[in-house]
Formats: structure tokens, sequence, C-alpha cells
């Protein structure tokens, strides 16, 4: 049941990160070409020299225009940007019932000590009984 909530974490985590690692390769894609061109064209630049971090093309495209403006683009931030308050609203959610959650494990645990402490109680009592009987058989046989 714990597990619930911060799997919903992890997985909002991880679908962020995805979309953050992918919006190279769709700011950089040219107007007919997919994903995979669009890696290929960041990894090989023209002038055959690697730039590090793969920002080779974020400069103005063939159209003039940058990429940062292409449509593709757009609708990359906006898918991050609704992923992203997603993920708040439902951590916000999962503080919100926080302090419930942990009193009923304070709760179940201080059950679990009492039961555990009863038990000893009923072994020790047990112990006592036994040797008591076992007492009163040697008195009886001897």
């Amino acid at each position: 049941m714990a597990s619930r909530p911060l799997a919903g974490a992890i997985v909002c985590a991880i679908a962020v990160t995805i979309m953050a690692a992918h919006r190279d390769s769709y700011a950089a894609q040219p107007s007919a070409g997919g994903p995979a061109t669009a890696t290929a064209n960041a990894q090989t630049p023209q002038n055959g020299m690697h730039q590090p971090g793969g920002m080779d093309h974020m400069g103005p495209g063939p159209s003039g225009r940058s990429a940062v403006d292409s449509p593709g683009m757009q609708r990359m931030s906006e898918a991050v940007t609704e992923m992203a308050r997603t993920c708040q609203t439902m951590m916000q959610k999962e503080m919100a019932n926080r302090p419930v959650k942990l009193a009923a494990l304070y709760s179940g645990g201080v059950l679990l000590i009492v039961a555990l402490a009863l038990l000893v109680v009923l072994e020790v009592q047990w112990i006592r009984l036994l040797s008591v009987r076992i007492r009163n058989e040697r008195i009886r046989s001897g």
C-alpha cells in the first residue's frame, strides 16, 4: 500500500526524464524527418566535430526559425509541463495523506510491540505452570 505513491512518483520522474532526454531529438528534427534522422544529424554535425551535450543544431534551422520555436518543440514543452503539473498534484495529495499514514504505521507498530510483550508474558506463565505440574507429578510418583 505504501509503495503505490512511491511508484507513482517514480513513474512521473522517469517520464519527465525521458521527455527531457528526447527534447533534443524533437527540437532538431527537420519538418520531413523523424526523431531518428534528427538524432543522427545531432550526432554528426556538418563540420565533422561533435559538440559536447548534443546541442549542435540549436541555432536557426533551414526555415530561419530557431529550433526552440518549432511546433514539435512546443508540443514537447507542453507535454513536459503537463506531466510536471500531474506529478506535482500527485505529490501534494500524497503529502496531504502522509500524517494519516504515519499515524497508522505508528499505531500498528505499537500494537505489534504490545502483542510481542503479551506473548512473552504468556510463555513465561506456561513455563511456570508446566514446572508446577512436573513438580506435582514427581511428588505423586515418588
